[in-house]
């Protein structure tokens, strides 16, 4: 499966090309030629392959040396020409939908941030996640604890996934603070590639430490964290397996970690 790629931004045609046509019957169908050929570019073609041969936009975009946005908007441009889905999309809105499937047995653990636990549950702590400031690496506050205060007329970019963004929306209301949501986008990895390319800041619980051109810097005035942990059910005995399987997963956090922080 593919990592997730931003299917809302589509690829504008070249000068004088159409972004569709009425096709028999008056039903709208894909920009093609008159032959009935989809008007496909060179480029989409390259970023779709390198994409496809990496697993991932933000590999394709470094191996290119452009932007993660521009490899998600050119394969929405593909699948809107040909009217067909290339990628399959990996959101992490599915918070809701694992614990649902934990509480029907369907799964035996998983793995979130600690927002609203039910007591019922039992949880065993991997690693913390505290919440940071992304900014390009470039930004006058990159070296500094930032105040949000500074920031609040600024471009803020919204990680818009269920609890994730009630969260991130509590941090600017505890402060007294309002963003100024200039983007939202349901990929965690979109929004590192729209910081780096300056589109605005943003907050994020967990770091990509392969990348140089963003930094994540501690919020002054913020206490409250959140944690990455194993949810369990306490009504089934833990196995073997999943005592085994948990504790090497904390096991490798301990050890390459997504904690911003390291």
């Amino acid at each position: 499966m593919f990592e997730t790629l931003d299917s809302h931004a589509a690829v504008p045609p070249p000068p004088g090309m159409p972004h569709g046509f009425d096709a028999p019957g008056g039903r709208s169908g894909p920009a093609e030629h008159l032959s009935g050929i989809p008007r496909i570019t060179l480029r989409q073609l390259v970023y779709f392959a390198a994409a496809a041969r990496l697993g991932s936009a933000l590999r394709a975009a470094e191996e290119l040396s452009i932007s993660p946005p521009a490899i998600s908007s050119a394969i929405a441009g593909l699948e809107s020409l040909l009217g067909e889905q290339l990628f399959v999309r990996w959101h992490t809105d599915g918070h809701p939908q694992l614990m649902s499937q934990l509480e029907e047995d369907t799964l035996d653990v998983i793995f979130v941030l600690d927002f609203e636990i039910s007591p019922t549950l039992s949880t065993t702590v991997l690693c913390p996640g505290p919440v940071r400031c992304v900014l390009p690496a470039s930004h006058w506050l990159a070296n500094d604890t930032v105040d949000l205060a500074q920031l609040e007329d600024m471009p803020f970019i919204m990680l818009d996934i269920p609890k994730t963004r009630d969260y991130f929306l509590s941090v600017f209301a505890s402060l007294g603070l309002k963003p100024n949501i200039a983007h939202r986008v349901t990929s965690a990895e979109m929004v590192r590639g729209l910081v780096a390319s300056g589109f605005g800041y943003s907050l994020l619980n967990f770091g990509s430490h392969e990348r140089k051109d963003i930094v994540y810097r501690p919020i002054r005035g913020y206490t409250r964290t959140s944690q990455l942990v194993a949810v369990r059910q306490y009504r089934h005995p833990s196995s073997e397996l999943i005592e085994a399987f948990v504790a090497k997963a904390g096991e490798f956090l301990s050890q390459h970690g997504i904690n911003p922080d390291r």
